[in-house]
């Protein structure tokens, strides 16, 4: 864990619906700067609700989130741009705009009044465009594109952000093989330079080889966190899925017979 402060703590979160459905349960964990943490549960753990107050987006009905040591919602939303990216489960912009367009929103935190971009700005947004191969499909509206290069646009656009914590819901989603391995190269090297990720996806066996910590989550309730090989077991895959896996050589199978 960090020793300067300089991370995202999670403080006994609780969290429900209006129907008084508890889909977070005294929550508490922390991410540091420089690390990717996995988040793995079934459908309907919370996930993604755990990222959202994260994120700011919702407010739980307990607890506190702090970004180095200042309350998430006591930080003007300009300044919160620049701190955390969010990437949801692919929602897409309202409106079907030209795919480099999508990708320069990620700037505006750091336009003035006038909302004019700086030559560097413009370059950031281009290097970001190129790192997530995204160069022959500018022109392009949002709406002509597969789920798969939607979804790259998305994270390019998060990385334009420049951040010091990107908060993943499954990035992975919609992805071929070879875009998976290039969004997680993308990630990996973000990650080496500073960054702080959080990731939840339902591809164990990518959290496996490119996360430094999982977190399981169950229920509401985180279950499980720490190293990879230490939390990711056929007993706690069992308990979390109600299902019989084997693991072996670092890689998870479903045992379908």
């Amino acid at each position: 864990m960090g020793v300067d402060n300089k991370m995202i703590q999670v403080k006994n979160i609780s969290y429900h619906f209006l129907a008084k459905q508890k889909v977070l349960d005294d929550i508490s964990l922390n991410i540091d700067k420089k690390e990717i943490v996995g988040v793995i549960g079934p459908n309907g753990a919370g996930k993604s609700t755990l990222l959202k107050i994260m994120a700011g987006v919702l407010v739980p009905v307990k607890g506190e989130v702090l970004l180095d040591q200042e309350k998430v919602w006591d930080i003007d939303s300009v300044e919160m741009a620049k701190k955390v990216a969010y990437v949801q489960s692919l929602i897409p912009p309202k409106f079907n705009f030209k795919v480099e367009d999508v990708v320069a929103m990620g700037r505006f935190p750091y336009l003035g009044r006038l909302g004019l971009m700086s030559a560097s700005d413009l370059a950031y947004i281009e290097s970001n465009i190129r790192k997530l191969q995204l160069e022959n499909l500018k022109g392009k509206g949002f709406y002509q594109l597969s789920s798969g290069e939607q979804q790259r646009v998305m994270l390019a656009r998060a990385f334009v952000q420049q951040t010091d914590y990107i908060l993943l819901d499954e990035p992975l989603e919609h992805l071929d093989m070879a875009h998976k391995k290039l969004v997680v190269d993308v990630v990996r090297t973000a990650v080496k330079g500073g960054l702080g990720a959080v990731v939840v996806s339902h591809d164990i066996n990518v959290m496996l080889q490119v996360a430094d910590r999982i977190i399981l989550m169950k229920e509401g309730r985180v279950i499980s966190d720490g190293r990879p090989a230490d939390v990711i077991t056929e007993e706690s895959l069992k308990e979390l899925f109600n299902v019989d896996v084997d693991i072996k050589d670092g890689f998870v199978s479903l045992r379908l017979a």
